[in-house]
């Protein structure tokens, strides 16, 4: 899922301050979003009172899970991203394309590297699902005994309405 956060922002032009949303992460197997990025419009700060258009200085993870590959645009040395790492591991496994993200410095060739990897000039290990598996257990175990059944709770509330989602929409079709 791709996620979004809020900075306050500065023209460069003319010393304007405003608020802009900026990606984090963006799920580039998805055309649209794709799009963004390749037509040099994504974390773009534009100016509303002089129009001035800048790239924001600001890391971005490009993920294509279809394809197996992540990308870090990372414009100068980010520590949350470090930070991030060692979540990534214990979540998807150490060798995983989460945690071997290649991180990028120059958005030119941040694309260049996104289509090498398309191309399947370059590979990477997709997430590991017993990892992911174990991650979820682990967080189920940590959680205290009424938690873990409230959590129950949502699940099955939440496939509960999924199911029911479903009949109806299959029922409609029919009529």
């Amino acid at each position: 899922m791709s996620k979004m956060y809020e900075v306050e922002a500065s023209c460069s032009r003319c010393s304007s301050r405003f608020k802009a949303s900026l990606f984090k992460s963006i799920w580039g197997e998805h055309e649209e979003n794709r799009a963004l990025v390749f037509g040099d419009q994504i974390n773009v700060l534009q100016c509303p009172l002089c129009g001035t258009r800048t790239r924001a200085p600001a890391s971005l993870m490009y993920v294509d899970l279809k394809r197996g590959f992540v990308v870090w645009y990372e414009p100068t040395p980010d520590p949350m991203i470090d930070a991030e790492l060692p979540q990534y591991a214990a979540m998807f496994g150490p060798e995983s394309c989460y945690v071997t993200a290649p991180r990028i410095a120059d958005w030119q060739h941040f694309k260049a590297t996104i289509e090498r990897f398309e191309r399947g000039e370059l590979r990477a290990k997709p997430p590991s699902v017993e990892n992911s598996r174990a991650a979820m257990q682990s967080l189920l175990k940590s959680l205290p005994k009424q938690k873990q059944g409230c959590l129950l709770v949502v699940a099955l509330a939440g496939t509960l309405v999924g199911t029911l989602g479903f009949v109806a929409a299959r029922l409609l079709l029919r009529g």
